[in-house]
């Protein structure tokens, strides 16, 4: 017999509601449940860290006063600025500082933090800094922290279904701030799966609003963030990164220990701050594209810092080390280097090499590719490398034109020529390489091919040719033609050239040299014998200009319009330099 059921309308439509509940429960579960992530997200997926980096704590309207784009302030702050104490009490007070700059008479401007001060990280946590030494630290270490992106906002609240697969669950959570939105995002366990209640309203930078309604879209629009972030992306972020020092600076002398005491770092706005004592210079930097691209720095018109007032050519940019030369007005070559660490004040190996490299002529004593030597293609060329940077090599028919660069890296030296190869027999396209520096003094300068593991090209500079003797009567013959200047006179290491400025030289066949400087008449003598292969010059001299007198100098190098003296220790090094120009 057939058992019938009276069921009322009241528990049916209650009964359908339940398994329509159920029904989408177990719907939205299995989509929560896709790893797709044209549908879903998890920790490690490339949405999440998109959404983590635009939710992160703004931390660039500040840099100007912070010099980082890691931390922003936590108001109030006191700032003296140009002498003038003021309090800010909120992001919009940070106009007040820069009237203050404008306002300004004096030529550069300084900035004083009134310690201690808190600052907030692009993660939302917070420090408290008590002083300036404290606050580089901080800036040394922001390549460390995340980078925001400020490229739009959200519409909140926003809605993500939460599944757990340990678990089985699925839950919903309402974000209602960026400050949620990181929180929730950077600590999300691995096994949860997030699905984005769509449809989003996103603000854009230009205040414009757009309606995302998927992953991709989403993804797209927050990835048109960074691509489209300041060229070069790449340069900027590595300078914006933690801080720096001059390791090197060159304006036609080695002055590093100028700067010394100096730390610099270079905020993604643009401002760039060089830090010394308890107070710092707020200066510029722009990158301009081009061969080679340029790295523009303005840190105001005052001492030592104007040196830096350059469009620089940026020669070599790493994580490390930045390197930079400038054509200056004198048609020589400035170069500035930052990296990492502090100067001990010098690079003194790097100015002896130039040193080297730019005194005299040199000759080719050995050229070796891939085990064949080749060093007689260059018989009969001599070279000269002169401090602007330029060129030169002569094989009495052509003189061909070329250029010298060089980086440091590391503790090494890389060299860079530049030869015009055209022509007919011309083998200076060979040399137009970067070469390893092995080896430098006054008599010799060893290269090998810089790139690779285990060179097989080897060049060598001397200051004779091969197989050549020195002839005393061509160097006497050099000096009795015309008049000369003393250019450098190094004693020991100190330059005292200043003893015969004004003072011209004329050697007279006779063995007697006199100088005058128009007021004043010295008399003198001077001689040049060969002892074994060494060209010795005999140079005595009356009072006032006696300093370089009386002492037997080796001919390192001669032409018609330079030479090259010098005399040497007990263990071969060069202890004095005594260099004569042609007037």
């Amino acid at each position: 017999m057939k058992k019938s059921y009276n069921i009322s309308l009241p528990w049916t439509l209650l009964l359908l509601v339940f398994l329509a509940l159920f029904s989408c429960q177990r719907e939205e579960q299995e989509i929560i449940d896709e790893t797709d992530e044209e549908d879903t997200i998890t920790a490690n997926s490339v949405l999440t860290n998109l959404l983590v980096q635009n939710a992160a704590a703004e931390s660039s309207q500040d840099n100007f006063i912070d010099g980082n784009s890691c931390t922003s302030i936590v108001y109030p702050i006191s700032v003296v600025v140009n002498g003038t104490e003021i309090t800010l009490t909120s992001e919009s007070d940070l106009a007040s500082v820069v009237t203050l700059l404008n306002q300004s008479t004096t030529n550069t401007d300084t900035v004083e933090i009134v310690f201690p001060i808190t600052l907030q990280y692009s993660d939302y946590t917070t420090i408290e800094v008590t002083s300036q030494s404290e606050l580089l630290n901080i800036i040394s270490d922001c390549a460390d922290f995340p980078q925001d992106l400020l490229c739009l906002d959200f519409v909140y609240p926003i809605t993500f279904f939460v599944y757990d697969a340990n678990q089985e669950e699925s839950t919903d959570v309402s974000i209602t701030s960026d400050l949620e939105l990181y929180q929730f995002l950077s600590g999300l366990d691995d096994d949860l799966v997030l699905s984005i209640s769509f449809p989003l309203e996103i603000i854009l930078q230009d205040n414009s609003t757009q309606t995302v309604t998927s992953n991709l879209e989403l993804t797209a629009l927050l990835q048109s963030c960074v691509d489209n972030l300041p060229e070069p992306s790449e340069f900027a972020q590595i300078i914006s990164n933690g801080s720096w020092y001059v390791n090197y600076y060159f304006d036609d002398f080695e002055a590093t220990a100028t700067y010394q005491e100096y730390q610099f770092s270079f905020a993604t706005d643009s401002t760039a701050h060089a830090y010394i004592g308890n107070s710092f210079i707020i200066g510029s930097w722009e990158y301009n594209e081009g061969t080679p691209p340029q790295w523009e720095l303005d840190f105001g018109s005052d001492d030592p810092l104007d040196e830096f007032n350059e469009d620089w050519d940026i020669i070599q940019v790493s994580d490390q080390t930045i390197s930079l030369q400038d054509d200056s007005d004198d048609d020589s070559i400035d170069s500035l280097i930052f990296g990492r660490e502090p100067s001990d004040g010098n690079n003194t190996a790097l100015s002896e090499f130039i040193q080297n490299l730019t005194t005299d002529s040199w000759f080719v004593t050995l050229f070796e590719e891939d085990g064949d030597d080749e060093t007689s293609n260059y018989n009969g060329y001599e070279f000269t490398f002169e401090t602007d940077n330029s060129a030169l090599a002569d094989n009495g028919v052509n003189q061909i034109q070329g250029s010298w660069t060089v980086v440091p890296q590391g503790d090494d030296f890389i060299v860079e020529f530049d030869f015009d190869s055209s022509g007919s027999g011309n083998p200076l396209g060979d040399l137009d390489d970067d070469w390893l520096v092995l080896n430098s003094s006054m008599e010799i300068i060893e290269f090998a091919e810089a790139g690779s593991g285990s060179p097989d090209t080897f060049l060598t500079f001397e200051r004779e040719p091969n197989n050549s003797t020195p002839d005393p009567a061509e160097l006497r013959s050099t000096l009795e033609a015309g008049t000369w200047y003393v250019d450098t006179f190094l004693d020991a290491g100190e330059d005292d050239t200043n003893v015969f400025d004004g003072f011209t030289f004329t050697f007279n066949p006779n063995g007697t040299v006199s100088a005058t400087d128009g007021t004043e008449d010295v008399d003198g003598t001077w001689s040049v014998a060969l002892s074994g292969d060494i060209l010795v010059f005999d140079f005595d001299m009356d009072s006032p200009i006696n300093d370089a007198d009386d002492d037997d100098y080796e001919a390192l190098s001669f032409s018609e319009t330079e030479v090259t003296f010098v005399i040497r220790d007990s263990s071969n090094n060069i202890e004095d330099t005594l260099i004569f120009k042609q007037n």
